[in-house]
């Protein structure tokens, strides 16, 4: 049945939108103020963990602000491998 009055019309329109958007309020949760402590280690890394995390990288991602693409390190191998520990213990 259509609508003829424009009050009717804005009336289904003001019921139609209140059961949109007028949702019960979400429950309450507790807040948590404090994290768990993030696992920091001041160990120099060894070369397993460096070529876990050449593994972790994405080939085809744009590179970053060096100009340099991931998939040179990825295909680095064990040289790479290598260097970039022996890099990263004397930082």
């Amino acid at each position: 049945m259509a609508i003829t009055s424009i009050h009717r019309c804005l009336g289904r329109w003001a019921e139609f939108f209140e059961g949109q958007f007028n949702w019960p309020a979400a429950p309450e949760t507790p807040v948590r103020l404090s994290c768990p402590p993030w696992p920091v280690t001041n160990d120099q890394p060894n070369q397993e963990e460096v070529r876990r995390e050449l593994q972790l990288l994405k080939r085809y991602e744009s590179p970053g602000p060096d100009d340099l693409p991931p998939a040179l390190f990825k295909d680095g191998g064990d040289f790479l491998t290598k260097e970039l520990t022996t890099l990263f213990t004397k930082v």
